[in-house]
């Protein structure tokens, strides 16, 4: 069972350039209270689920996490207890960092953040960031209810309570194991595509040798010209999908600006929002106090009212800025909504592009290969009649070994079907 100690953080949302210190285990409970918008989820459900899972609770960017003044030097520290283990995670941003410590050791870093954090999730704390928030932290504003998660979802948080993860490897194990027999299995069938054409080549060019004759030369000629014709046909594709896909990246030469945009805007916006809650206070202190809290000096009812004045008028200035800048910020992400399907488009175009590029690729080939039948009809001779035969005998062999390989492999995939149908069932 974890049992949180502590949290340390800085810069880390609204917190400044100095470490702020939750104490967990003081007390048998913990009670946080504050306004809305004073950090309570930043210091506790943001910074917990950042430091074990590098991502926060709520739906926030990650870059949005470091405080917007300072931007840089973001750092949270986690303290827990795991039966008779101390850990402590160390997690920053601006530079990032990852460390994980236990009982006042790091241990070894992965090359790789990605393995670090898996080690982290498996070997640690024996959950992952769904079970997590599923189980130890529930917010209302995040939390799903159980049997309203996806299936995969409720078996990861079931599998993580029970640690019974080994199913989830098993079914892991099986895919992989059916996913490598599908592919041998692609590649017999190209290879026996292959084979059927050679052959096909073969019995060709042993008829055209014995028979020398011109009928069998018009057919490959037919049959040079289709592929000829697929070929251009496919070259034309893919130039016309070129020439659609530069006039879409034409259309979003403005995705970087946007992005600026979006991100300039949303940082005015915040500033405002400070500005007008600092001037607020200001019009409320002059409102409530006759005089200096300092000094105890009267403050002239002029002086109160003209500062109070003031203050509500650059309130009123910064809501209409505010409001207008809400505006642009809005058409922005109207913007950066409509590059964003400009760019599905673009990527559709991509892969038909892919497409067409494989039929040129294979029109090529049929070209050789047809060439090449043709101009071993034109210069055969009588000797080579039995070469020709001979090949065909081994084409031949070599279809009939792949043709067993591939009867074999089918029976080993119905198995995997079956054993990956009794481990979804027993899920």
């Amino acid at each position: 069972m974890i049992e949180f100690k502590k949290i340390r953080l800085k810069n880390f949302g609204s917190f400044g350039n100095h470490f702020t210190e939750i104490d967990l285990n003081r007390h048998r409970t913990t009670l946080v209270s504050g306004l809305n918008g004073h950090g309570k989820s930043f210091a506790l459900l943001d910074s917990i689920t950042f430091a074990l899972f590098g991502k926060p609770f709520r739906k926030i960017n990650i870059p949005q996490l470091v405080n917007s003044v300072n931007e840089k030097d973001c750092v949270v520290e986690v303290e827990f207890n795991i039966g008779d283990d101390e850990y402590m995670i160390h997690r920053g941003l601006k530079p990032k960092k990852f460390e994980v410590h236990k009982n006042g050791e790091m241990l070894d870093i992965i090359a790789r953040s990605k393995d670090y954090q898996k080690m982290l999730e498996d070997q640690v704390l024996k959950m992952n960031y769904k079970s997590f928030t599923q189980v130890v932290i529930l917010g209302a504003s995040a939390f799903v209810p159980f049997m309203q998660l996806s299936a995969a979802d409720r078996r990861t948080v079931i599998e993580d309570i029970l640690d019974i993860q080994v199913f989830s490897n098993m079914n892991s194990v099986l895919r992989d194991k059916t996913s490598a027999t599908k592919t041998e299995i692609n590649e017999i069938t190209r290879q026996l595509s292959i084979n059927k054409e050679r052959g096909t080549g073969l019995v060709n060019l042993v008829k055209s040798l014995e028979k020398k004759s011109d009928e069998q030369l018009v057919t490959l000629n037919e049959e040079l010209s289709v592929a000829n014709q697929t070929r251009g046909s496919a070259e034309n594709e893919i130039t016309a999908l070129d020439d659609k896909i530069s006039e879409l990246l034409l259309k979003i030469s403005d995705e970087k600006t946007v992005n600026q945009r979006i991100q300039k805007y949303s940082q005015a916006r915040m500033r405002m929002n400070r500005e007008i809650k600092e001037n607020e206070k200001n019009s409320k202190f002059y409102t409530d106090h006759k005089n200096c809290p300092t000094c105890h000096q009267e403050i002239s009812e002029e002086s109160r009212a003209e500062a109070t004045a003031k203050a509500d008028n650059t309130i009123e200035t910064l809501n209409a800025a505010l409001a207008e800048l809400e505006e642009m910020e809005q058409k922005q992400v109207e913007r950066s909504n409509e590059i964003s399907e400009v760019q599905k488009q673009i990527e559709d175009l991509k892969s038909e592009r892919i497409a067409h590029i494989t039929t040129e690729r294979n029109a090529r080939s049929a070209i050789k290969e047809i060439e090449g039948k043709k101009e071993k009809l034109q210069q055969s001779e009588e000797g080579d009649i039995q070469d020709v035969k001979e090949q065909l005998e081994k084409v031949m062999e070599d279809r009939e070994k792949l043709i067993k390989r591939k009867e074999e492999l089918l029976v080993k995939q119905n198995t995997f079907t079956h054993a990956g149908h009794m481990l979804k069932d027993s899920g």
